[in-house]
């Protein structure tokens, strides 16, 4: 169950399908793209709901998975990700996002993040721009994480 994503009702127009999402594992150096299920509705594109906590690790000591929708300018152009964590001290810091340039380490365990899109709720993260974009809005929003460590956080941010 995640904090700020709202299932999607019972419909007969809702589908399942996978998506291409950048993973960054907590014990890796890189970030990796792999296949997430989303459950969407043909009449309403905007509402999609990803299954997020079927891809990140430690289900059992932290079942719950916070998400934080972003914004980010890179290379002139706006990019909209929706970020998962977890959120727990005994959850190991992660690496990849240790790895990134100017990144501070405010995330612990896998963080998952997917790319919104301007039409539809979620989108493929395909391409190599969109994975740079990517990598430069998670080390900007673990920056601005810090402070919020003992806080609630945010449910949106513009960086």
């Amino acid at each position: 169950m995640t904090m700020n994503q709202v299932p999607l009702p019972e419909s007969s127009s809702n589908f399942t399908k996978h998506i291409q999402v950048l993973l960054y594992p907590y014990e890796e150096e890189r970030p990796k793209a792999i296949k997430a299920v989303f459950e969407g509705n043909r009449r309403h594109a905007q509402r999609r709901y990803l299954f997020a906590d079927a891809k990140l690790r430690w289900r059992e000591t932290q079942a719950y998975v916070h998400d934080i929708l972003t914004t980010s300018k890179y290379n002139g152009r706006k990019y909209t990700f929706r970020v998962f964590f977890k959120r727990y001290k005994g959850l190991p810091k992660n690496q990849a996002i240790r790895a990134l340039a100017n990144a501070a380490n405010a995330f612990e365990g896998d963080v998952l993040v997917a790319a919104i899109g301007p039409d539809v709720g979620l989108r493929n993260l395909n391409t190599a721009l969109q994975r740079r974009a990517a990598n430069n809005a998670v080390a900007k929003l673990s920056r601005r994480l810090t402070p919020f460590r003992k806080k609630r956080f945010p449910a949106r941010i513009t960086l």
